[in-house]
């Protein structure tokens, strides 16, 4: 348990570093990185799996299958689209950084809560485990999404 425990300390001093560097408050660096980047991250990390789709089709590697799969990756990248909106509109972008960062810092309370846990937990499971688990299925799926070169075949 330690090591979940000490997640949220790095990240807390990752933050903190990352906006001194760039001239922001902690809050500030919180809520742009963490409500703001990580599921632009996500939704960027879509995309890459529709353009393996597209490549397959121009190179005319099963076609079909690639058309068929085309479809569900784009309302793939479109749940993200949804999932960003719906985040936009509970911490508006237009709010103080400070409303949103208490906003959060509340939420991520109320889930710990309902979970029975702790806030850290909470938050390494959202901000770490979570992350990281879309990065990586993402990459899978583009990995899977682009056409593979054979020796010989370049």
């Amino acid at each position: 348990m330690s090591i979940i425990n000490s997640i949220p300390g790095f990240v807390h001093d990752s933050l903190y570093i990352f906006g001194q560097c760039m001239g922001w408050t902690y809050k500030e660096a919180s809520v742009i990185v963490c409500i703001r980047w990580w599921p632009a991250f996500c939704l960027i990390s879509t995309l890459p799996i529709i353009a393996g789709l597209i490549v397959r089709i121009l190179k005319d590697k099963k076609r079909w299958l690639s058309l068929y799969l085309l479809l569900p990756a784009c309302i793939y990248t479109l749940l993200y689209w949804r999932v960003i909106q719906s985040i936009n509109m509970h911490y508006p972008v237009a709010a103080p950084f400070a409303d949103n960062y208490y906003k959060l810092w509340a939420d991520l309370e109320q889930i710990a809560q309902v979970c029975n846990t702790t806030y850290n937990i909470t938050n390494a499971i959202i901000y770490g485990a979570l992350f990281l688990l879309i990065m990586l299925v993402n990459g899978l799926l583009t990995y899977l999404a682009f056409p593979k070169l054979r020796k010989g075949n370049v």
